[in-house]
């Protein structure tokens, strides 16, 4: 299913979830983050435009309770590629 369709039922049920690049970063931690429970992990893969979606957010993670992103590059087929991982340290 989709992350919104589980936001209300499965809230802060789960201690990690994970989403392909499917949205803006910001976006796709907003869609994740009510998902995980407190001290679990939210990991989104991303392509290129990544590292620019995380500038456009800036320092505001802690608005939907996660820290600041850690970010693991990978190359694959002469493109880079991102894993940006949070945890959450407050309820969202």
């Amino acid at each position: 299913g989709r992350c919104e369709e589980h936001a209300v039922p499965m809230r802060e049920r789960y201690a990690f979830a994970a989403a392909r690049a499917l949205a803006h970063v910001g976006v796709l931690a907003e869609y994740l983050a009510p998902l995980v429970e407190t001290k679990g992990k939210l990991l989104a893969f991303k392509g290129p435009k990544g590292l620019g979606e995380l500038e456009e957010v800036g320092g505001k993670w802690n608005l939907l309770g996660l820290s600041e992103p850690h970010i693991l590059h990978y190359d694959s087929i002469n493109r880079n590629y991102s894993f940006i991982i949070w945890e959450e340290k407050a309820p969202c």
